[in-house]
């Protein structure tokens, strides 16, 4: 990891706080034919970015347990006032809503694109089998290592990893990060109650102010989704599609 992303793995309340946790595999001859130093980089970053997914998950679940006065405006709450209350409330839906609508995006995409790779090897055993058809040519190891990274390059595009959408990835990652900062809210607001004597002035940042800046990057994150939608490939589905030139397995 470099320096930088190591600093941002020191600080917990961060979207990288995770990163440090790495998918490591070793595949043994003749894996390693077809499961390449190159794939192996992809599915780290898919991890990776799953992984973030779960948290913020969990951390919307946390905030969902939190909130059970919030609706109430605050009542027999020292660190949540009535028109935070409110606010809060509204973020807690939003976010909800915008985490479950991507992270449901992800794994059904992640899902297909396996699901493909799985249809390939059984077929490829059914033509090896005695009787089989047999393969093409073309259709060897070198076929099969191609196809495999197309497969990845496809659940790249669809966790939005794909150089193009390092863009929309940014904001995307900014509007995660507003949800974990929700939740450091929320636990600071619980941390209050129980200590008000000591004021204000944990640093951080306020629920309104929050949600205003959540509101602003998933407009941004909309318009550029549509924006990418109208040009070949689109952002969500056939950026990374895993059918190309290069022969073998290709149908």
């Amino acid at each position: 990891m470099t320096p930088p992303e190591i600093s941002a793995c020191l600080d917990p309340s961060s979207l990288s706080a995770l990163d440090f946790l790495r998918l490591v595999y070793h595949p043994p001859a003749p894996l390693d034919a077809v499961i390449t130093p190159e794939s192996l980089h992809m599915y780290d970053r898919a991890f990776c970015a799953l992984l973030r997914c779960l948290r913020v998950q969990f951390v919307m679940g946390e905030l969902f347990r939190a909130s059970k006065t919030w609706d109430g405006g605050g009542r027999g709450r020292v660190g949540v006032g009535r028109g935070e209350g409110r606010t809060a409330a509204r973020f807690r839906n939003e976010a909800q809503h915008f985490v479950n609508a991507i992270c449901s995006h992800f794994e059904s995409g992640v899902t297909a694109a396996w699901g493909v790779m799985e249809g390939k090897m059984r077929e490829v055993e059914d033509r090896l089998q005695p009787g089989g058809v047999g393969l093409a040519a073309g259709e060897g190891v070198e076929g099969l290592r191609r196809y495999h990274e197309r497969v990845l390059e496809r659940m790249m595009g669809v966790l939005l990893l794909r150089g193009r959408q390092s863009v929309v990835r940014g904001v995307l990652e900014e509007v995660l990060g507003c949800v974990l900062g929700f939740g450091g809210w929320a636990a600071s607001a619980s941390a209050a109650s129980r200590t008000a004597e000591k004021g204000e002035g944990d640093g951080e940042k306020g629920v309104e102010e929050l949600y205003k800046t959540f509101k602003s990057k998933v407009k941004v994150f909309i318009t550029i989704c549509r924006g990418m939608e109208e040009k070949k490939g689109g952002v969500l589905g056939a950026e990374g599609g895993g059918r190309g030139k290069g022969g073998g397995y290709g149908g």
